[in-house]
């Protein structure tokens, strides 16, 4: 998101919502002519998956050029953030393709958990066809070829397959040139739908703000931030909401300014900035946000960072990260000093190094408070949305196969070639070719309707990550702020479940749980306590969940399941709060000759 380039780069920023309006026939005339805007300018610039964008400066020309037959239409400085927008999509909507195929390519001979309709084994990364025509000894020729290719390698030679070039048998080739056209249609080219939950967000900076009598945009900008900024502490102390009223450049040149009105209310900063000084936030970005229906406007909040120095914190909040239990939270007290440059050269350490510091060093502290913030239900909930999605993209899957078969049927009546671009609305007296086109366009509109019924599952597994995320790391901060504690975490690597795992789910949930909690997690929760000033501290998470700190004895068997058992003296822990106690002590363990009770014990 971007937060006003070169404005304060250096700080921590928030999003604060500042209030809403309905639209009125100018606004939604704004939205309409942005859309329009974006849509034109990224189609200016098409590469296929296999072909390389074009340098900065052409790729900047051909938009530009777009851009200028804006004018008239659309205001200069909404072209300008339209276009700024296509680009980013462009390169991205690219950048991922190129990327979708060569991890399909890399790993074309992976079988999906669920066979073909007919039985038979199902290459998840080519159309569904593919797994009866290509045989065992193909796919292993093709996935050697694979290995032996890196990224740029990969792109020419499935450009040299394209152009008919390559030197592999041709029922190989047609895989191939079949898998490049999977990938072109998952990643079509960005475009931006009228559609009713479609939301143009607007990046207000001082070119988008009409200059006042008295100055320049420039001026009128400042005065606008500097008021907003200024208003922060008044609200905080008189509790009376601030109201601001914001001027934006008008959808077309040279007519009347859209009126917006910012209001800063005591309940939505308080929650954001607590107790803290206000003096020290202000509210240098602005961003509007237009759909159907209404325009919410937003201020970007930001302050300088200051994390409180570890020698100023009391306890340590140790977290263990899981699935089944989200995160285990437990809290020590700091009984010594850190030292940073362990902490600093504990990054580079491989597991023997790991191991032998948990062996060696020792601590028999207990935790004076301790919490599971259990994930079943959370798991559960995803578990249900990703089988609705496998569900589907089975079903796209054969719809498309149903596609290319009716595609071919009618190339063939009408004399082009089997992969040759169909025109849906052609005029014909030929009853079979006309029944034929209805159906395909049938068929089109029911994959896009499929495809629609994909992504609210995917949307739906993201806000329930976000909500129960945004709970969890909620908890963890006020734990840390009661005890004037600094967080200890791992150095985290989460891998997904194999398939042999009894816990495994299938591909879709291993996605969803290992693309996003591996790090939306850390972000969400990092982010939450360098905004408030919370030290964090990073561990090695070797052999964390396996160690007895109080007499140093690293051993995979004391940990079964949920429960820790000592090998020293049989006593027993939740295993997820006893890795979280390890974490919490990592910091602080000492040399064995240091600790004569825990040894005595």
């Amino acid at each position: 998101m971007a937060y006003g380039k070169g404005t304060r780069t250096n700080d921590d920023k928030r999003m604060i919502p500042l209030g809403t309006m309905a639209v009125d026939a100018r606004w939604l005339h704004l939205r309409s002519e942005w859309i329009a805007a974006a849509n034109l300018i990224a189609e200016r610039i098409r590469p296929t998956v296999l072909e390389d964008l074009p340098s900065g400066k052409a790729l900047d020309a051909a938009m530009l050029a777009a851009q200028a037959e804006l004018k008239g239409r659309l205001n200069s400085v909404w072209a300008e953030k339209a276009r700024i927008t296509a680009k980013s999509a462009v390169i991205e909507r690219h950048k991922r393709a190129r990327a979708n195929l060569f991890g399909r390519f890399r790993h074309i001979d992976t079988v999906g958990d669920r066979p073909c309709a007919d039985g038979t084994r199902r290459l998840v990364n080519l159309p569904e066809e593919w797994s009866q025509r290509l045989s065992d000894t193909d796919v292993a020729a093709l996935k050697t070829l694979a290995e032996a290719l890196d990224f740029q390698g990969t792109m020419a030679f499935l450009q040299k397959v394209q152009d008919g070039r390559a030197n592999i048998p041709s029922l190989q080739a047609e895989a191939l040139r079949a898998l490049v056209a999977t990938v072109e249609q998952k990643f079509r080219h960005p475009s931006w739908q009228e559609s009713d939950d479609t939301v143009v967000q607007l990046h207000l900076d001082y070119r988008c703000v009409p200059a006042s009598d008295a100055g320049t945009n420039k001026t009128t900008w400042r005065a606008l931030t500097q008021r907003l900024t200024e208003a922060v502490p008044a609200v905080l102390v008189e509790g009376k909401p601030a109201r601001v009223p914001v001027l934006v450049a008008a959808p077309v040149a040279r007519q009347a300014p859209l009126v917006v009105r910012a209001v800063l209310r005591r309940e939505g900063l308080r929650r954001l900035l607590g107790d803290k000084d206000p003096t020290a936030f202000a509210i240098g970005s602005l961003c509007l946000e237009i759909s159907k229906t209404r325009v919410a406007i937003k201020g970007v909040v930001s302050k300088t960072p200051r994390v409180k120095p570890l020698a100023e914190v009391t306890h340590l909040v140790g977290r263990d990260f899981g699935y089944r239990n989200t995160v285990a939270l437990a809290v020590v007290a700091k009984d010594g000093t850190i030292d940073p440059g362990l902490l600093t050269e504990a990054r580079t350490w491989g597991k023997q190094r790991a191991k032998q510091h948990l062996s060696d060093n020792i601590h028999a502290g207990a935790p004076v408070a301790a919490t599971v913030l259990d994930g079943a239900d959370f798991l559960k909930a995803i578990a249900g949305h990703c089988e609705r999605i496998d569900a589907l993209r089975s079903e796209i899957d054969r719809t498309y196969n149903r596609i290319q078969a009716l595609k071919a049927n009618i190339n063939r009546l009408l004399g082009h070639a089997a992969d040759a671009l169909v025109d849906l609305e052609q005029q014909t007296s030929d009853a079979k070719l006309a029944a034929w086109l209805k159906r395909l366009r049938r068929l089109l509109a029911y994959v896009g309707r499929l495809k629609e019924q994909r992504r609210r599952a995917y949307r739906a597994i993201e806000g329930i990550k976000k909500s129960w995320f945004g709970y969890v790391s909620s908890q963890e901060l006020e734990l840390a702020r009661t005890w004037n504690a600094a967080v200890v975490r791992e150095d985290l690597t989460v891998v997904a479940e194999e398939k042999e795992s009894p816990t495994y789910k299938g591909r879709t949930f291993n996605k969803m749980i290992a693309h996003g909690a591996k790090g939306q997690y850390i972000r969400r929760a990092s982010d939450k306590l360098r905004w408030n000033g919370i030290p964090e501290v990073v561990v090695p998470s070797f052999w964390t969940s396996c160690t007895d700190v109080r007499f140093g004895v690293v051993d995979t068997r004391q940990r079964r399941g949920a429960v820790f058992t000592a090998r020293a003296d049989g006593a027993c822990w939740d295993a997820d709060l006893h890795a979280a106690q390890t974490l919490a002590l990592w910091p602080v363990l000492r040399p064995k000759s240091d600790h004569p009770v825990a040894l005595a014990a």
